[in-house]
């Protein structure tokens, strides 16, 4: 299996010059860019940015944070979790280029996939790559487990920060977009002491990923074309 394109390779098609930490409010997640009949568009999880109708986000850069002014496109049912922004400003270079892959053209069960994002707002930075002044994504390795018609599942464990991130699997030797990261499933046990209650719960990651495919942000966008111009 191809593993992707490591930075400063293969700039057509560098998945990591599109990815972007966002902060909203308290909330902090993963974004990233897709373009569209010459317009370019910011997607990220609904509950990383709320349902409100924003004037702008907060992107870290290798120098800080910037504030990105965005018009909001449309987002999605909260089930599915997506949020399509329209940034007022071009955000990275045009050269990114990025295949967006159907739900069945692309994908086999038990392949593997890609997610990037900002696990707990940890990035990759001061280094020498195609991103230039913001920082890179971590990238985590899992493998698509089924589909239910509205949600990928894939076998791996995320950490909050990521939510929002793009998913990828390798297609023809490039990285090509299939869904994005919308939650974690969690398991909840009861905590017992000498095999008694105690009234306590343990949270825990139950290793299963879930992703929105990306046909629904690409449906936000096909109702409300309203992206950055490029031209």
């Amino acid at each position: 299996m191809n593993e992707l394109p490591a930075p400063g390779l293969e700039p057509t098609s560098n998945i990591f010059g599109r990815t972007f930490l966002l902060k909203i409010g308290n909330r902090q997640g993963t974004g990233f860019t897709v373009d569209v009949d010459g317009r370019r568009y910011l997607i990220t999880a609904q509950h990383v940015v709320g349902q409100n109708d924003l004037e702008s986000v907060i992107v870290k850069a290798d120098s800080g944070y910037k504030e990105v002014g965005v018009e909001l496109v449309g987002y999605s049912s909260s089930d599915l979790d997506v949020t399509v922004l329209s940034p007022k400003e071009r955000l990275h270079e045009h050269k990114f280029r990025l295949e967006v892959g159907g739900q069945d053209d692309c994908v086999a069960f038990g392949q593997d996939a890609y997610c990037l994002g900002f696990p707990f707002g940890l990035a990759t930075c001061h280094i020498t790559h195609e991103n230039f002044t913001y920082p890179l994504a971590f990238v985590r390795k899992l493998h698509v487990s089924g589909f239910d018609g509205c949600s990928w599942y894939l076998d791996g464990f995320v950490n909050p920060g990521i939510s929002g991130g793009p998913v990828v699997v390798m297609s023809g030797g490039a990285p090509t977009l299939i869904g994005v990261v919308s939650r974690r499933r969690q398991e909840c046990n009861d905590l017992t002491r000498d095999g008694e209650p105690t009234g306590l719960q343990l949270w825990t990651n139950a290793g299963l990923v879930v992703a929105t495919p990306i046909q629904h942000a690409m449906d936000l966008i096909r109702r409300n074309p309203i992206g950055f111009p490029l031209r």
